[in-house]
Formats: C-alpha cells, sequence, structure tokens
C-alpha cells in the first residue's frame, strides 16, 4: 500500500496535454487576456502625456495629468472588490466593454477636433474634454477589464491544470502588451483620432466574446465547470484506496483502519491519519 500522494503523475496536467485536454478552457483564458490588452489600456497609457500635449496641454500639465491616471484606475478597482462576486465576472466584462467603446467613441471625437484647431489656447477645451474621456476610460477599465479577466482565467482551469492554464494566460497578455507597445506610437501618429476607433472595435468584439462565449464562474464548482466546458473534468479521483476531492484527501472505508500513523502528502503540505474503525470515519474525513 502507498504510503505517501503526490500531485505528480496523472493528478498533474503536463504542458503538452493542457490544449489536448482542455482546449475551450484554454482559449477563454487566452481570449480574455488578449482582450485584456487590445482593448487599450496600456497603449493609452504608455503615450498618454504625448497624446495629452498633443491634444493641447503643456509638457507639464500633460505628466501631471498622466499620472493622476493611476489613482483613477486604483479607485476603478474599489467596486470590483465589493461586488464582483455578487454580480459575477460575466456583468462586469460586459459592462467594463460597452463603457469602454462610449470612452473610446469619445476620445477619438475630441481628438480628431482637437486636430483640426490651431496649436494655443483654443485648444484647450477640447483637451480638457479629451481628459475627462480618458479618465472614464481608466475608470471603466479598472472595474472590469482589468481584475476580471485574472480571476476568470484561474477559475475555468481545474486544480490540476491551473498553474500551467495560468501562465498560458499571463504569456499571452504580455505578448499582446509587447506588440501594442511596439504599434501604438508609430500607428497614432500615422492615424490620430482614428487609433481610438480601433480600439473601439477591440471593445465590440471584447463584448461579443463575453456574451457569446463567457460563462459565469462566480460560485461555481469545478464539476459545474466541467459540464459547462463539456470535458467532464474527474473532480472526484479514486487511486489506491484514497479519494482525491479538489486538494484534499479522503481515506476510503476499506482503508479506514489499515495503517496506525499513515502519513499523506499533498504537495508541500504532510498529514498523518489516526487509527480509525468505520464508525468515526466521518471525524477523520473533518480532520482533513
Amino acid at each position: 500500500m502507498p504510503s505517501e500522494i503526490s500531485w505528480r503523475g496523472p493528478y498533474i496536467v503536463q504542458a503538452c496535454e493542457l490544449f489536448k485536454q482542455y482546449p475551450k478552457r484554454v482559449m477563454l483564458g487566452v481570449s480574455v487576456q488578449q482582450f485584456a490588452q487590445t482593448n487599450g489600456v496600456n497603449a493609452i497609457l504608455y503615450f498618454l502625456p504625448e497624446n495629452l500635449a498633443r491634444a493641447g496641454f503643456s509638457v507639464s500639465e500633460a505628466l501631471l495629468y498622466s499620472g493622476a491616471c493611476a489613482m483613477i484606475y486604483c479607485a476603478g478597482t474599489i467596486p470590483t472588490m465589493f461586488w464582483i462576486d455578487t454580480v459575477g465576472r460575466r456583468k462586469f466584462l460586459l459592462f467594463g466593454s460597452v463603457g469602454l467603446v462610449g470612452a473610446c467613441a469619445a476620445m477619438g471625437a475630441l481628438q480628431y477636433h482637437a486636430d483640426s484647431l490651431p496649436y494655443g489656447k483654443g485648444r484647450l477645451p477640447t483637451a480638457d474634454g479629451l481628459f475627462a474621456a480618458v479618465c472614464i476610460y481608466i475608470f471603466v477599465y479598472g472595474a472590469s477589464w482589468g481584475p476580471a479577466p485574472w480571476l476568470l482565467s484561474a477559475e475555468v482551469f481545474p486544480v490540476r491544470a491551473r498553474a500551467k492554464g495560468m501562465a498560458v494566460a499571463a504569456a499571452t497578455n504580455w505578448f499582446f502588451n509587447f506588440i501594442l507597445a511596439f504599434i501604438a506610437p508609430p500607428l497614432f501618429a500615422a492615424i490620430h483620432g482614428a487609433f481610438y476607433f480601433i480600439l473601439l472595435a477591440s471593445c465590440l468584439a471584447s463584448a461579443g466574446f463575453v456574451y457569446v462565449a463567457c460563462p459565469e464562474t462566480a460560485g461555481k464548482t469545478l464539476e459545474e465547470l466541467g459540464e459547462v466546458f463539456g470535458d467532464q473534468e474527474a473532480v472526484d479521483e479514486k487511486v489506491d484506496g484514497y479519494r482525491v476531492v479538489g486538494t484534499e484527501v479522503v481515506l476510503e472505508p476499506e482503508l479506514v483502519g489499515a495503517a496506525e500513523m499513515l502519513p499523506v502528502r499533498v504537495g508541500a503540505r504532510s498529514m498523518a491519519t489516526r487509527k480509525s474503525s468505520k464508525s468515526d470515519l466521518g471525524k477523520d474525513e473533518r480532520d482533513f
């Protein structure tokens, strides 16, 4: 009889098996992280001082207002912390996409108008409007597409595939961050206000994707998500008389009392079972 169980072998999905066993989950985790970048937050924030200066602010004002956007981003996360578990990830993402569409439309229109005006104080009202639209965009993004994709990406994967699944999702986020950091400056220089309408198209696409393809993961069990994705993830696995439930190991009745002290290892944790009888099996299970 084995004295230890570790999360190697069949309990941990190997990298080469991740896409084969959970293609829908991987696609969902990758897609939400892709939209988290292509919706444009870093493309806007990285070059916001230059864009505000081009709209009519002085260099010092543009730098100051760009720094203030970080505080607005933080403020946007506050309602998410309180309500994302009750409202749900899906609704936050949908409402966020709609809000970002409106903000991008306003930024694009105001940038076009600013570019049509001569440099000088006559541009300041339009520049103020552009900054207000940027603030709305940053707040909405901080409340929706900033935090929610990280929750959703983690929750769609079963326990034994979560580490590698999140690694793929995070790599996708940084890949598109890298791409946008390179293409945003020359693209904005070439098309000016139309750049915001490209971001608007991504926000529209993200709304459609969430509406069609994203399940609600808040409060769902792994079994329920297995039914949603159609891969029937076996959360309850039985190996060598042990029952593996999520991250817990429970002795099956036929093994109770078979050992005086039987160490059981789950990951880096070590536990020991006491000598038991079938009558106090429930107590032993609670001890785990």
